[in-house]
């Protein structure tokens, strides 16, 4: 019977063991200290906002790899075997005709169509990536905010609660001398306001502080308001000199929102050029071998040549194709200058 309930017990406390780390949250910063390069990790990790622009980064650079389809030949495989009725069959009315072939396609020249859309790509991509070093940076300084508002928060939450305790012991105070004759009634009354107002204003500080945990850990990709003891990073005893045109001009090279739109306007250019390349004709090169006849063995044959294709006039697609595009870039440059003037006015801000 002892071993019975000792087995019993052992199964208790092992599928609470199970539950507990069942339900333990993945990544979870470590709770003797989080500092905030610990706290920018975890937001590169888990933010679902950087993860979907990495996702995107993977889109691009498998649009890429489409565009670089055309330089490779084509091989298609065809079978059929068909049953055609006629009354111009002599010995009969159906026609059995069997067919095997092997195609193989390669297109010559073009004239630079494969080589813009293979470029138009390469931008997309690297817009792609500046977009998600934008989305990345943009993360790392959501999380460092919110950790030095955390950290600002926890210690007005420290102060406060100092602050009840001083007013705590100043009523006590106030009482003790109303007792002893020694103070009027209206000071103990005004102890016991300063106490409630105390006590209101630690009640503010610590729903403002749970706030800031929820905040925290959304910032990190971490749905829920788990605290942390945070740990400040040294502060610096030196500081470089800052000529604000140079810092300007390093942000121009540098901020990736602008490089994106570089990179998109880029692309879209090379797309514009593409459309203006559908006016030169394309010329491939074509070698197919099969079999085909009525019966059994099939009779081999095989073809070769080249194939030229002009596009004399499709409805003036390419004509307003380009000039969609021209416009999309002419756009972007406008959104380019405007993201300028916003980093202009953040680094000279700063």
């Amino acid at each position: 019977m002892a071993s019975l309930r000792i087995q019993l017990l052992c199964l208790l406390l092992g599928c609470l063991t199970n539950l507990s780390l069942a339900q333990a949250p993945v990544g979870q910063p470590p709770l003797a200290g989080l500092n905030v390069e610990q706290a920018a990790k975890v937001a590169i990790e888990h933010n679902p906002r950087y993860l979907s622009a990495l996702k995107l980064v993977e889109a691009a650079q498998a649009q890429l790899g489409q565009a670089y389809a055309p330089y490779y030949p084509t091989l298609d495989l065809s079978l059929s075997d068909t049953h055609t009725s006629t009354e111009s069959v002599a010995d009969g009315n159906t026609l059995h005709v069997a067919a095997g072939a092997l195609n193989l396609n390669y297109t010559i020249l073009d004239f630079g169509r494969r080589h813009l859309a293979m470029q138009s790509m390469e931008a997309s991509l690297e817009a792609a990536r500046q977009g998600a070093e934008t989305t990345r940076q943009d993360v790392i300084l959501q999380v460092r905010q919110q950790f030095y508002q955390t950290h600002a928060d926890q210690e007005t939450l420290r102060i406060q609660k100092e602050q009840v305790r001083n007013q705590e012991h100043h009523l006590n105070q106030a009482q003790g001398y109303y007792k002893a004759g020694l103070q009027a009634r209206n000071e103990v009354t005004k102890a016991a306001s300063d106490l409630a107002n105390a006590e209101l204003t630690l009640v503010q500080a610590k729903n403002t502080l749970q706030l800031d945990w929820v905040s925290l850990n959304v910032a990190m990709g971490l749905p829920r308001d788990t605290a942390y003891n945070l740990r400040l990073p040294p502060v610096e005893e030196t500081f470089l000199e800052v000529v604000p045109q140079q810092a300007v001009e390093l942000a121009y090279r540098s901020r990736p929102e602008a490089l994106q739109f570089k990179d998109q306007i880029d692309s879209t250019l090379y797309q514009m050029e593409t459309h203006y390349a559908n006016r030169y004709p394309n010329i491939s090169a074509t070698f197919g071998t099969g079999v085909q006849g009525p019966g059994l063995p099939l009779p081999w044959a095989w073809n070769a040549g080249f194939v030229l294709n002009l596009n004399l006039f499709n409805g003036f697609l390419d004509r307003y194709g380009a000039d969609n595009l021209r416009a999309q870039a002419a756009s972007l440059a406008q959104q380019l200058e405007q993201t300028r003037k916003q980093i202009y006015k953040d680094v000279m801000s700063a």
